[in-house]
């Protein structure tokens, strides 16, 4: 419906329905099928509205999540996607997947990044990464990530603290 009514404004309006009416499993099988229509960018703001927001009701950590999984059947080495999907797993208690998305976004650090939302997503990773590491009393890896979390533009005293704490522990 969305590749020959683009612009009907209540279709626009109806259309997390219809993403979410879509499973990752379908598009994977025939993605030729849905990529003239579907809209990657969307799913992937979208998605970062809910999770960094104040959004704690548990459907729309699955909507975003969901959303994200579309998103990553069409363009599975999208870094804003991986670590999109591990905010979600994190807020749904899965903290190990979350650990290995947030690693897959991380390593290789990449000698140019794609854009704007590329840097940020790896800065995010490297953030999110040394979180969870403190958690596990990683500390060398969390030092190594807070690191290069040092040269975000996002980067402020917690980051000092949270280094200070890591080189501490290690």
């Amino acid at each position: 419906a969305l590749i020959y009514q683009g612009s009907d404004k209540d279709l626009l309006a109806r259309k997390e329905k219809y993403l979410f009416s879509i499973q990752p499993n379908e598009l994977a099988q025939s993605p030729e099928a849905f990529k003239k229509g579907f809209d990657v960018s969307f799913c992937l703001v979208r998605s970062k509205q809910i999770l960094d927001g104040r959004y704690e009701d548990p459907d729309w950590i699955e909507f975003a999540r969901h959303l994200v999984e579309l998103a990553i059947v069409l363009e599975p080495e999208n870094r804003m996607a991986r670590v999109l999907l591990g905010k979600g797993l994190l807020r749904q208690g899965e903290r190990t997947r979350a650990r290995e998305l947030f690693e897959l976004a991380r390593n290789p650090k990449p000698e140019k990044f794609t854009g704007s939302d590329d840097e940020d997503a790896w800065y995010s990773s490297c953030q999110l990464l040394a979180d969870i590491y403190m958690e596990l009393d990683m500390f060398q890896e969390a030092v190594n990530c807070l690191q290069d979390f040092r040269k975000s533009p996002k980067s402020g005293a917690r980051t000092w603290l949270r280094l200070g704490q890591a080189i501490e522990n290690r």
